[in-house]
């Protein structure tokens, strides 16, 4: 399984400060909970629950991944049905068990395992389905598709490179597609498409070469009532709410003044310019200290694990916040707090957003380590496949905090946000908006 839909949080913020949807990371499978994951492994196979009516052996599954919530206490384990060792793909299943080694909730996606043997195994190589994948995106095919990894087992798991066609190696595996009662044997090829600003989950016909689906591994947002996606449709009306005032109030500070530990904002719950002014806030990461839980124990400057800040730029160990203006998601430059970390930069957003790069900059650093503290708090943590460089020691795979790109000058109007499996940099795109509120 790609990614498990542990947590979701949504914020969107209008104008060229931060639009993100974040998706859980999956969680590295652990399986050192020892006996407690016999629960979850019986209640499927011996057929109770929501697994009464279909038949599942210990042959048939595998535990792909498991966490507890640090703040619920569960423990949420997520099975992989395979055939002969291969994924049938969507075929999953999900058990959570509480402090009382009792099932709290399950989910069920299997399928009854087919009777007849007649499933065809053959399967053209990898790279001619990276080949036919590269035609249906119209990439030029050039350059040399090189083998980096590839497994011996059935499944055939692979990572593949061609800097011609992708950002970064092509993931592929065989996979099972169950439809209309059958299972047909595909290649599955993941593609950060070059110059395009999409990532795929492309399926190949693993026999006759024909693409039979692919899916958006990216997320973005239409506008306007034409769009034919109204899963994420916005409207230009806002509502506003009375702030919340935190326990330590904003201040108003001029330009000139250099406070430590400081960014000037538009604090939150404000989501836009036409919302309100923006204040300074003042360490803002121990605000989101509950109930002993701390998200950002060294702050949002840290790399190291050790007491100050390693960082005086929008970089971190939660957010790698720079500007991308010519969009082509290499390097990009982060506003300098200097050795006191006040990030205190003008704004006028009636002047071009070149004006102010530094300031929306920040801004989209703060938008983002605030939704790494709150969701943190929900139980998207570093066990449940969170995004941070250092996981100090509390679970999870490490060296993935987010990459979020300022006036990325790519595209405009709209952005795009890219989770990637727990160990794997995900990137968001802000673009500039063309038109205002």
């Amino acid at each position: 399984m790609y990614r498990s839909q542990f947590f979701k949080i949504i914020l969107f913020v209008c104008g060229c400060f931060t639009l993100a949807h974040l998706g859980a990371q999956n969680p590295s499978a652990n399986t050192s909970q020892g006996k407690l994951s016999s629960v979850p492994n019986t209640h499927i196979t011996s057929q109770q629950g929501i697994f009464k009516n279909i038949y599942i052996s210990d042959k048939d599954i595998y535990l792909s991944s498991s966490h507890k919530s640090s703040i619920s206490g569960i423990h949420h384990f997520y099975y992989q049905q395979t055939l002969y060792g291969i994924d049938i793909y969507e075929a999953v299943a999900s058990v959570h068990i509480d402090g009382n080694s009792q099932v709290a909730h399950a989910t069920n996606n299997l399928i009854e395992p087919p009777t007849s043997r007649e499933i065809k195994h053959k399967a053209i190589p990898a790279v001619n389905a990276i080949s036919i994948a590269a035609d249906h995106f119209g990439m030029p095919k050039i350059g040399v598709t090189r083998t980096l990894k590839k497994s011996a087992g059935f499944g055939q798991k692979g990572l593949y490179e061609n800097k011609s066609l992708t950002r970064k190696p092509m993931p592929t595996q065989l996979v099972y597609i169950h439809e209309n009662e059958k299972l047909t044997l595909h290649w599955k090829i993941v593609m950060d498409l070059l110059d395009k600003h999409e990532q795929w989950a492309v399926f190949i016909n693993a026999e006759d070469g024909s693409v039979t689906r692919k899916e958006a591994m990216f997320l973005t947002c239409s506008f306007g009532p034409s769009s034919e996606d109204t899963n994420y449709f916005h409207s230009d009306q806002y509502t506003k709410e009375k702030a919340k005032t935190s326990s330590r109030e904003p201040l108003n500070a001029p330009l000139s003044a250099t406070i430590n530990n400081s960014y000037n904002v538009y604090a939150m719950p404000l989501q836009a310019p036409h919302e309100g002014a923006r204040s300074v806030v003042l360490e803002p990461w121990l605000d989101a200290i509950q109930n002993g839980v701390n998200p950002s124990p060294f702050g949002w400057h840290d790399l190291d694990g050790v007491t100050g800040a390693d960082t005086t730029v929008t970089i971190g160990n939660n957010v790698i916040a720079i500007e991308d203006l010519d969009g082509d998601d290499l390097s990009g430059e982060a506003p300098e707090g200097g050795s006191t970390l006040s990030f205190n930069f003008p704004l006028d957003t009636a002047l071009s957003p070149s004006t102010y790069t530094d300031a929306a900059t920040v801004n989209l650093f703060y938008l983002n380590n605030i939704m790494h503290d709150v969701s943190y708090l929900y139980g998207f943590d570093e066990a449940s496949g969170n995004f941070q460089t250092n996981n100090y020691n509390r679970g999870g795979i490490a060296n993935d905090a987010l990459r979020a790109e300022c006036q990325d000058g790519s595209r405009t109007n709209n952005a795009l946000f890219f989770p990637d499996v727990d160990g794997s940099t995900p990137r968001m795109e802000m673009f500039e908006w063309s038109r205002s509120v």
